[in-house]
């Protein structure tokens, strides 16, 4: 139940900090992408999970997925330092990411 509590109100503080300052919430993602990159190739020595002895393929499934959302997560960051930008730096971010029209 805490950690439920604990979820709700995570949750509702950061969705305050995105719209209050999305710049600082896109750093905040990457961040967040890049530690789940990072313990997914490098797992803790002592697996947090139910089996203790998964097949390959489960082990192989779950990095992947959990690649995808690290991934998922960096792209969302990046939308959101974007939308956070302002005057010639977001004239500048979008030279660089956005497609230009003919």
């Amino acid at each position: 139940m805490i950690a439920m509590g604990l979820t709700v109100i995570g949750g509702i503080f950061f969705y305050v900090i995105r719209c209050r300052h999305r710049f600082i919430y896109g750093i905040f993602e990457i961040v967040a992408a890049l530690g789940v990159a990072f313990f997914t190739a490098n797992p803790p020595l002592q697996p947090l999970i139910v089996n203790p002895f998964p097949s390959d393929l489960e082990l192989y499934i779950s990095k992947q997925v959990a690649f995808l959302a690290a991934i998922y997560v960096f792209v969302r960051g990046m939308d959101n330092i974007g939308s956070g930008l302002t005057g010639g730096t977001r004239e500048r971010w979008d030279s660089i990411f956005t497609r230009r029209r003919a």
